[in-house]
């Protein structure tokens, strides 16, 4: 289906393109979507909360069990889909699911499921699940194929709620809402361990990272876009704001496609 643009891409940090068209058969909210084996998986919550389509304009519901399926990546061959309680399901095509042995939750830590990213260094790709426990603390499991041996990595992270996380010359970088000290984001050199800091003078919190081109660039809820041309940006004074054209609306995801948008 296609409809009127209803959104803009920011490209080069500051400058806007083309356009976007609606696709009415994603209902519900859409929590997270996933390429790979030639199909898109989308992931949400009702009415329709798993779908896949080979071209990502005709989506196809699946018939799954009726949960908050809050994010889905694709990695080591596979589709990966976590639930808000850390139930995990994985497929090889997005169609035919199977049950696969949840990150966290043998060790009774239901706090809500917050993201699932396959990343890392060329040939140590691992699935890192980002949630928590009913005190309030955070914490990453990693497993190198999303159906097994998950593993706990950093116990006790400052609650800062984590939206996104991703990786390049060798840092990991996780962001997500204030926490204590204001920090919203996090990195890691070895993705285990990790050391919380805050980007810009920033009170809403901070939704997306994606780097590119030289260029980290992190989008935030209330209209702001920072960037850092650092190899490592692992202080608040390597982040610049962003000048861009006044747009409605929230920033909160940004990703980098090879071309530079």
């Amino acid at each position: 289906s296609s409809g009127t643009p209803e959104t803009s891409a920011i490209t080069n940090v500051a400058t806007v393109v083309g356009g976007w068209n609606g696709f009415t058969q994603l209902v519900g909210e859409a929590n997270g979507i996933a390429y790979g084996n030639g199909m898109y998986v989308s992931a949400g919550n009702s009415p329709r909360q798993l779908m896949y389509s080979p071209d990502a304009v005709s989506w196809t519901t699946v018939d799954i069990a009726t949960k908050t399926w809050v994010d889905v990546a694709f990695g080591d061959g596979k589709f990966v889909l976590v639930a808000d309680n850390h139930e995990t399901l994985y497929s090889s095509n997005g169609i035919d699911w199977i049950e696969g042995s949840a990150g966290g939750r043998e060790n009774n830590y239901e706090h809500p499921t917050q993201f699932i990213r396959y990343l890392g260094p060329v040939g140590s790709e691992k699935f890192y699940l980002f949630g928590g426990n009913t005190a309030g603390n955070k914490y990453f499991w990693t497993s190198t194929d999303g159906v097994t041996g998950w593993t706990q990595q950093q116990p006790g992270l400052p609650p800062t709620t984590g939206y996104d996380m991703t990786y390049a010359n060798g840092l990991y970088l996780v962001v997500g809402k204030l926490g204590p000290g204001n920090a919203n984001t996090m990195y890691s050199t070895d993705g285990v361990n990790f050391v919380s800091y805050r980007i810009g003078q920033l009170t809403q919190g901070n939704y997306g990272i994606a780097y590119g081109n030289g260029v980290w660039v992190a989008s935030v809820g209330e209209e702001q876009l920072w960037y850092s041309t650092k190899y490592n940006p692992t202080l608040a004074e390597h982040w610049t704001q962003a000048t861009y054209p006044n747009l409605a609306g929230n920033f909160y995801q940004v990703r980098y496609d090879g071309i530079g948008t």
